[in-house]
């Protein structure tokens, strides 16, 4: 009963706001009465199911709820996390009551504000620095590999000057070229290796060894600890490796490679094993991975400048073979080449952070995709490295993802819901409702695209003058 009577208030009040200034003002001054006739328990529950902008409307509607903001440390937390864009994580042990978080966060947004900080610590590195380099920084802690490239030093870094800053590590049985991490959500970091081919000579063995991080040893929810990926004659290609939920995702770029004319990614269910994705791409098209959701990702495509955005699929056996949106990118001058990579965390999950997380932390769609791209004048084929140019830059992960639906859903190739799965009945309902039967005219086809398998969907292009200059900076 008290639920429908949430519902019910929060609909009112969300009615009372449409109009003209003057018409709302009348309005949620009769909703705020309403709301005073419930006990105070009751309204603080209902406001703290309002969005940041309704519940600093409704607040200034009279003294008496301005008044419960001002006594009610919950209702304060609940506009500063908005206010912030992070989200709370009832589970932490990290500020056990409201009032400890709400304080860790002002004083956070106030350290960033104003660029100060409540402290600094200098940690020394006492290892052999492996000279090409292996580090990460996720979830809290930082990694460094060692000039053996069979030990993995790391640390987790403080968050109050009392915490240790003790450097421990892994050690693997084979020579390691990357690594990813999933500390909050499935306590995993991922190995790759690689190893000689037993009877090919100048052909290399790629591995993911799958280890709990917390011990170092075989990770306990992997039916096999280790995933074969594939061979090459590069000893350590470049690769880009990332994981959110049940899926790791890993790319590999032969760009410096002559002898291997492609570049390929693979998308692993790494707790069964299950190969749900092998895609191969023409050399210099793929290098990096930006999980969108934990069932969309984005890989910057050099080769023709453009974001891809591809689907993964429910089962292996309904692989896309092209990306379901592709988002253009500026047009380069003749003559330039250009190498892309990509960067974004926090990563979105498919469960709630544990415990030994923080209070609070960056909603995943508010949080920034860095996209680098490096443009070289060539001559002959080859890049100029003194005619380099690094530029940057930034888009919010979910600006993106609300790109991908509206572009799916104006294609009429159907729409993508909060579990990132392709509803082919959106777009019969949209024309059942007299929906535009023009959406999908440039497409170029006859058939209604959502009734054809995910694999034999065509891609939508969105130009960059649609997306780039509003989103982008």
């Amino acid at each position: 009963m008290v639920s429908n009577l949430m519902r019910s208030m929060i609909l009112s009040y969300r009615i009372s706001t449409i109009g003209s200034k003057s018409e709302c003002h009348g309005r949620l001054s009769i909703v705020s009465k309403m709301l005073l006739q419930l006990p105070p328990e009751i309204v603080i529950r209902i406001l703290c199911f309002l969005d940041l902008a309704e519940l600093a409307s409704i607040i200034q509607a009279g003294s008496t709820l301005q008044a419960y903001f001002k006594t009610f440390p919950i209702l304060q937390y609940r506009f500063a996390t908005q206010a912030a864009q992070v989200e709370d994580n009832p589970r932490s042990t990290h500020g056990s009551v409201v009032t400890e978080r709400l304080a860790l966060l002002n004083s956070r947004e106030q350290g960033w504000a104003r660029l100060s900080f409540n402290f600094q610590r200098t940690i020394p590195v006492l290892h052999h620095l492996d000279p090409i380099g292996i580090y990460g920084l996720v979830d809290g802690v930082y990694l460094l590999g060692d000039e053996s490239r069979r030990r993995l030093h790391y640390c987790k870094l403080p968050s109050k000057p009392s915490d240790p800053t003790d450097w421990s590590h892994i050690d693997v049985d084979c020579t390691f070229v990357d690594v990813g991490l999933n500390i909050y959500e499935h306590d995993l970091i991922a190995v790759v290796t690689t190893k000689r081919h037993l009877t090919q000579r100048r052909c290399h063995i790629f591995e993911v060894l799958l280890l709990q991080f917390s011990t170092g040893k075989p990770h306990p929810l992997a039916r096999s600890p280790v995933l074969f990926v594939g061979e090459s004659s590069l000893r350590r290609p470049p690769i880009s490796i990332d994981i959110v939920g049940i899926h790791l995702v890993l790319v590999t770029s032969h760009s410096i490679n002559p002898f291997q004319l492609c570049d390929q990614f693979h998308v692993f269910e790494w707790q069964t094993g299950t190969l749900k994705m092998e895609v191969q791409a023409q050399i210099n098209t793929y290098a990096s991975v930006v999980f969108l959701s934990p069932t969309l990702l984005l890989l910057p495509n050099a080769r023709t400048a453009a974001l891809d955005v591809w689907a993964i699929p429910a089962v292996d056996t309904d692989a896309p073979t092209h990306p379901l949106v592709t988002l253009a990118l500026p047009r380069l001058a003749p003559g330039c080449f250009v190498r892309l990579a990509s960067r974004g965390e926090p990563n979105p999950t498919m469960h709630s952070a544990p415990a030994s997380a923080p209070a609070f932390a960056t909603a995943p769609g508010e949080a920034l995709i860095i996209l680098v791209a490096r443009v070289q004048l060539t001559a002959l084929g080859f890049g100029q490295d003194a005619d380099m140019q690094r530029l940057m830059m930034f888009v919010r992960r979910g600006d993106v993802l609300r790109l991908v639906w509206r572009a799916r859903e104006q294609a009429g190739l159907g729409v993508l819901d909060e579990g990132e799965e392709i509803l082919d009945n959106a777009v019969s309902q949209n024309q059942d409702q007299g929906g535009d039967s023009n959406a999908n005219a440039n497409t170029n086809i006859s058939i209604d695209p959502a009734s054809l398998p995910a694999p034999s969907r065509p891609t939508y292009h969105v130009p960059w003058l649609d997306w780039g200059p509003p989103m982008t900076r």
